[in-house]
């Protein structure tokens, strides 16, 4: 059974037609402010903080005061590949940090429809590329959404370029798999979602993807390998549209005997770990006890 506190947000989510108002954002995107990689000031107060330009763009790397950890977590914001990071975001991947002793590095990778996966893929190698030098000890892809689906696909990349210094872990959290639809979105799976709609995904997905096949691992990391990729870890909901995916990932994991820490969360909705709920609470200790993991 699903805490009071999650029903009253699922109940506010769906009076204030959230759905409605991503379409609308995803369709037509607000002007870009670029701030996908800088924390609130409010949020910086404990932070040495260093913003860091590739070509153009910005890495955010916040190192605890006074303090060395000896992880950094990289965090891919969601938002169909289309929309920048909501403040919801970044105080959900502070938390996390925080609980798991963890420098974090935002990235303000490049967006749809200015710019396809190609671009994307190539600008977000270039600034691992840059971080690296940055820091010490293991690193953690994670994302949410759209960045979950990018951090998995990076890390796919990686294994293929035989890099020298590969992600250890991997923090998949309601992740866009499958750009491809290869696992249909029915009728029934758009009511139960209370954020997204197949047909606004659908249109990202053709945005970020260009001409492309959407059945290319870079876009559906799905369809990728998953060995050599470092640990896994997916959070997922059960009434959102990843589901599905989500599932069939598991799946996948388990016939090449790969373990995946998976977790389906009863009653679950999109994204449900950045709101004030017992469940997020509960979820982030789950990541944060995976990430601590030796």
């Amino acid at each position: 059974m699903i805490s009071w506190q999650a029903r009253i947000a699922h109940s506010l989510i769906g009076i204030v037609n959230l759905k409605k108002q991503t379409t609308k954002t995803v369709l037509n995107p607000p002007k870009r402010k670029h701030d996908s990689a800088i924390l609130p000031k409010s949020l910086q107060k404990k932070y040495d903080v260093e913003l860091i330009e590739v070509r153009n763009r910005k890495i955010g790397l916040y190192k605890p005061k006074n303090t060395f950890f000896k992880r950094t977590l990289i965090y891919f914001h969601g938002g169909h590949y289309v929309n920048e990071a909501h403040p919801l975001m970044h105080k959900f991947i502070v938390k996390l940090a925080k609980k798991s002793n963890c420098n974090l590095c935002l990235m303000d990778y490049p967006l749809a429809p200015e710019n396809t996966y190609l671009e994307n893929h190539k600008w977000c190698l270039d600034a691992y590329s840059v971080l690296i030098g940055k820091v010490e000890g293991e690193l953690i892809l994670s994302g949410d959404s759209a960045g979950g689906g990018l951090a998995l696909a990076l890390a796919q990349k990686m294994k293929e370029l035989d890099h020298h210094r590969p992600p250890s872990k991997l923090v998949l959290l309601s992740p866009w798999l499958d750009l491809e639809f290869q696992i249909p979105l029915t009728e029934e799976d758009e009511k139960k979602c209370l954020i997204l709609h197949p047909d606004t995904m659908l249109a990202a997905a053709r945005m970020y993807g260009g001409a492309a096949d959407r059945k290319d691992y870079l876009l559906s990391p799905l369809n990728g390998n998953l060995e050599g990729i470092g640990k896994l870890a997916l959070w997922v909901g059960t009434e959102e549209c990843a589901k599905k995916p989500s599932i069939a990932l598991q799946e996948k994991a388990q016939r090449s005997d790969i373990k995946i820490d998976f977790h389906l969360c009863e009653g679950m909705h999109h994204d449900f770990f950045l709101l004030p709920i017992p469940e997020s609470k509960k979820a982030i200790e789950e990541m944060s006890a995976f990430i601590a993991m030796d």
